[in-house]
């Protein structure tokens, strides 16, 4: 179990039970888009007014309202089609990851390449890509409130009963996990939800219901005043025919047959704009959504930085060091000799994965494994038990078998760890922590 799957079994499972991904129904094709374009009420009434002033003799007057609907149209396909081909370009550069155990090595792949029976690593922040059920837990916390609507993270540890299995689609908030893949795809809890409200209606943008909305009541008034003028002329003894075709042509004339062009045009500049800023806008009409927007709401690591962290200065033993380097590369050799303690804490009391040009895990912890490759000291023990880092307690601590003995390794806030210090390492000596000492490391 603790080798994970080998490839042939990942193979057989694959087979067996398919991707991990929940199957929906392609939401465009080339034929939808182009429909779409026909499908507003002012468009329609366009195309019955395009339709009427040919049947009533004004051919040119009927193929000039269906030319504005076909430029339209064509405006409109062209922008929403090129943004459908763009997203599906970016979803196959934007793959979600989890971090697996097989062929006995920790190794991250797709999360829709996750087949039953995988074991899967967990730490604080990530998104359960599974239905899972716990092997090992420390201090595990998770954000169940997609399911069940419960606002307080659900306490896990190793059981047979729900409070050891975890549920694709929820988040960890504390801790960290080991566990094995139950369930993929539309056989997790979460799929069975999404085959419920698959059937649901996406809602429509504001401009898109207001454009109706004014379609609507300028095909109502224009429909009103036919029906006055088609009752005066009736009343005053006029020719019915006639009358019906000059209420008719009169009802055409007062529809704005430039709105729907203009309103298009409008949006396919916005749309060309954000394009230029290396922004992807899906539906022209969203232009407009964004424009009456007055907050966004945005994460920043990852998706406004690298998510990269880098140690750029180490003080020990009355020292400060500089560290040369960016990122998660080591190829620089540093001297950090008098430093041997702190880079086995760096090492140890640490859950991230650096292997070669592998790294895997929090990036604050992969900089501190990345900092002790730099020295080329880089002594892992047997972890025994560990207390996961948590916003109250604001330290992680971890036990190890060192030799012969059992040793606690801490990192955390700097005042968290120094109200439980009792002693400090001076030029390889441990000696007592004085209040001296404790000016000068918060200086």
């Amino acid at each position: 179990m603790s080798e994970g799957l080998s490839t042939a079994q990942v193979r057989k499972q694959l087979h067996k039970f398919g991707y991990n991904e929940i199957k929906s129904k392609k939401q465009y094709t080339v034929l939808r888009i182009l429909f779409a374009q026909f499908t507003s009420f002012l468009i329609i009434i366009l195309i019955i007014a395009g339709s009427v002033s040919i049947f009533i003799g004004e051919t040119i007057d009927g193929l000039a309202i269906f030319a504005i609907v076909l430029i339209n149209a064509v405006i409109g396909f062209f922008q929403e089609y090129k943004a459908e081909n763009a997203v599906a370009a970016l979803k196959k550069m934007v793959i979600p990851t989890a971090i697996v155990i097989r062929n006995g090595k920790q190794q991250q792949i797709a999360i829709r390449e996750l087949v039953p029976d995988d074991i899967v690593i967990l730490a604080e922040g990530d998104k359960i890509p599974a239905d899972l059920e716990l092997i090992e837990s420390y201090s595990l916390q998770v954000d169940e409130a997609i399911l069940t609507g419960e606002s307080n993270p659900a306490n896990k540890s190793v059981s047979n009963d729900k409070e050891g299995k975890l549920f694709k689609g929820t988040i960890i908030t504390t801790g960290r996990a080991k566990a094995k893949v139950l369930g993929t795809g539309s056989n997790t809890e979460f799929g069975k939800i999404i085959k419920l409200v698959s059937k649901q209606e996406k809602t429509r943008s504001p401009l898109s219901m207001q454009l109706d909305d004014l379609g609507k009541k300028l095909g109502f008034i224009i429909l009103i005043l036919i029906a006055i003028l088609f009752l005066l002329g009736y009343l005053r003894d006029f020719d019915l025919l006639e009358m019906l075709m000059t209420s008719v042509a009169l009802g055409v004339s007062a529809i704005p047959e430039g709105m729907p062009i203009i309103v298009t045009l409008t949006l396919a500049m916005g749309v060309t704009i954000l394009a230029h800023k290396k922004a992807i806008v899906r539906k022209m009409n969203a232009i407009e959504t964004l424009g009456a927007t007055t907050i966004i709401c945005s994460d920043k690591t990852g998706t406004l930085t690298l998510n990269e962290m880098t140690v750029k200065k180490v003080y020990s033993n009355s020292k400060e060091h500089l560290i040369p380097g960016t990122g998660y590369t080591y190829k620089e050799k540093i001297d950090l000799s008098s430093c041997k303690k702190l880079l086995e804490v760096c090492e140890n009391c640490n859950s991230s994965y650096v292997e070669d040009k592998k790294v895997l895990g929090d990036p604050t912890e992969i900089a501190l494994k990345v900092l002790a490759r730099k020295a080329r000291y880089a002594k892992s023990y047997k972890e025994l038990d560990e207390n996961v880092f948590t916003s109250d307690r604001k330290m992680m601590s971890s036990l190890h078998k060192v030799g012969s003995a059992k040793e606690i390794f801490a990192k955390g806030a700097f005042e968290e760890i120094i109200k439980r210090c009792t002693h400090i390492q001076k030029n390889g000596k441990t000696i007592k922590l004085t209040a001296t000492h404790k000016r000068e490391l918060k200086a």
